[in-house]
């Protein structure tokens, strides 16, 4: 991807209108915790960094925006968007490390809800697994993947 692209912040709302979406929603996936859907657990995203997703839609057309990211999994990744996006439509997705660094990961976008005004719940599934280690995922994230103990706790919802 590159970094010469403008990536566009198409979401537009304050940093207190992302805290109430994001609690509203990590309240409503506590709530439905027991389904079982999930192959990986998710783990929230410490801060919840601005992602920068290239998108290409089914009409061949490519959109580079900026994001706010809601959690991750090796497998995945939830983040709020301003615009609907396809299912399925291919995007690359640069997440900050923790040591300053980005990982470059390909994924397909799984699903998109909107959930009010211009804001999508967008999750997407990763092309390939993601070590997470290298993400510094914080308290919840060390302790479910702590195997010197054998115990696995489960990550916080």
């Amino acid at each position: 991807m590159e970094r010469a692209v403008d990536f566009l912040d198409v979401l537009r709302i304050r940093p207190d209108e992302i805290r109430t979406l994001l609690t509203r929603l990590d309240a409503r996936e506590a709530a439905n915790a027991d389904t079982g859907q999930r192959s990986s657990p998710r783990f929230v995203y410490p801060g919840h960094p601005i992602l920068l997703v290239q998108i290409e839609y089914p009409t061949s057309d490519t959109g580079a925006y900026r994001a706010v990211s809601r959690n991750i999994s090796a497998t995945g990744l939830g983040f709020l968007h301003g615009k609907f996006v396809y299912p399925r439509s291919p995007c690359r997705i640069i997440l900050p490390r923790s040591d300053g660094s980005e990982a470059m990961v390909d994924a397909i976008v799984a699903r998109c809800e909107h959930l009010s005004g211009r804001v999508h719940d967008v999750g997407v599934s990763f092309t390939h697994p993601l070590d997470l280690s290298s993400f510094a995922l914080g308290p919840e994230f060390d302790a479910a993947t702590d195997h010197e103990s054998g115990d696995a706790a489960e990550p916080a919802r």
